[in-house]
């Protein structure tokens, strides 16, 4: 999980510099850099829970096969 929230980050970061690089405009760029922010917390909680929702349906998998036998 934290490989992946870390190339979450390198990835927003890239899109952040690009605006910070070309947008000239204060404002515009603070709204931008506020969006790519939303886009960051909600990529973030979209992996976590996907991966809590595969945790869970692993372990329920696992239990089960080990009642068969």
């Amino acid at each position: 999980m934290f490989a992946l929230n870390t190339f979450i980050d390198s990835f927003q970061n890239g899109k952040k510099y690009f605006v910070n690089s070309f947008v000239t405009d204060k404002s515009l760029s603070a709204s931008i850099n506020a969006f790519v922010d939303a886009q960051t917390a909600y990529t973030k909680q979209v992996f976590k829970t996907t991966n809590e929702v595969s945790e869970t349906i692993a372990t329920q998998v696992q239990k089960s096969l080990n009642t068969v036998k």
